[in-house]
């Protein structure tokens, strides 16, 4: 079933999920972010309305969540917004409150040795036998398939082959990370599940998971990934889900959430007392974040052009009223301020966390 150290991953079944051969020009493709995978493929994951408490603490808060065939969907949002948690729920590793999990056409109903059949997993946190070698590692989690992938043909896509013989102990971090994936792909599982993947590689092993990842797609395993890295989230997935606060923020393909928020063009510059009823003011604005004393404002096509011209427009009619920017201030500002397209990390800043709210106009537009 998994590349994990859950303690019955030694009894789950094989699957006979088939996969093919990736080859090396086809390790840097990106999928098409602007469309779902297959809109009609059959769904194979699917959590309604999942709910988990610890205590009064509610970590997860009527999760619903779709992934279908062949594709790769993102998770994304702040630490403790219920991410982990709810892969663990899906895993089995965690029972929720209330809510339904169903992989593959399967619920935890039909006992652990059916239901773990359907996914691999990659948790954030796993470890092995120090002294286990990593193809004995490999042998090892084999064994619990009838048709496993090729254990020299994954180490060789997985970039292990070198490492073969020696001990888990002795590996580096993203040594280990590519290990357990490589433990999770074993089985060919229809589903994946993938708990920060990425954390600990470099660039280039970054890009031959990807690679390897991409090609399970095409053979319809879905992926479904837990990311703080929101440029992989945009780049490789076909849709995104932000969870905050236990709850979906936004869902859907990237480029279409960001033009559905009016997040078109993004204008980045140091916040001042006066910045935020300045750009409110400006055609197109539609709503703005300060975070660690930068102003981040958004809106439709032109907003941030609108919104120089503005402020030099500020600039050239000299000293302002009272509570009006000072010359001297405001080239500070204009000498600072960047403008460019918007992108996940905006949507994520937009949708999560605590939006800023000047003291003179309370409730900010999203």
């Amino acid at each position: 079933m998994t590349a994990n150290t859950h303690p019955n991953a030694n009894t789950h079944p094989p699957t006979n999920m088939q996969a093919q051969a990736h080859t090396n020009e086809e390790v840097n493709a990106e999928v098409n972010v602007n469309q779902p995978a297959r809109p009609a493929a059959p769904v194979v994951l699917e959590a309604v309305d999942l709910r988990k408490s610890y205590g009064d603490q509610r970590v997860l808060d009527g999760v619903s969540i779709r992934v279908h065939e062949g594709e790769i969907i993102g998770l994304v949002g702040p630490n403790g917004a219920g991410k982990t948690t709810f892969l663990e729920c899906v895993e089995g590793i965690r029972r929720p409150d209330a809510g339904t999990v169903s992989v593959a056409g399967l619920t935890r109903s039909a006992g652990p040795a059916a239901y773990h059949l359907a996914f691999g997993a990659q948790l954030q946190e796993s470890s092995l036998a120090e002294r286990l070698r990593v193809a004995e590692a490999m042998e090892l989690f084999a064994g619990f398939y009838d048709d496993p992938w090729d254990i020299d043909d994954l180490l060789r896509r997985i970039g292990l082959t070198d490492r073969r013989r020696v001990f888990y102990r002795h590996l580096s971090g993203g040594q280990k990370r590519r290990l357990t994936l490589a433990l999770a792909l074993l089985g060919r599982p229809p589903v994946l599940l993938l708990d920060e993947p990425t954390t600990g590689l470099d660039p280039h092993a970054r890009l031959e998971m990807w690679g390897v990842l991409e090609q399970l797609t095409g053979t319809r395993t879905a992926v479904l990934l837990a990311t703080h890295d929101l440029h992989e989230a945009q780049s490789r997935c076909h849709r995104v889900y932000v969870l905050d606060g236990g709850r979906i923020a936004a869902e859907g393909p990237v480029g279409e959430l960001l033009g559905a928020a009016g997040l078109t063009t993004r204008l980045r510059l140091p916040n001042r007392p006066w910045t935020d009823a300045l750009l409110r003011a400006v055609p197109g604005w539609t709503t703005s974040r300060v975070v660690a004393g930068t102003h981040y404002a958004y809106g439709e096509d032109g907003f941030a052009e609108k919104a120089l011209a503005a402020l030099r427009a500020h600039l050239a009619g000299g000293p302002g009223d009272e509570g009006q920017p000072e010359a001297a201030d405001l080239q500070q500002v204009l000498a600072a301020a960047a403008t460019g397209p918007t992108d996940l990390e905006d949507l994520y800043l937009t949708r999560t966390g605590t939006p800023y709210e000047s003291p003179d106009t309370p409730n900010i537009r999203d």
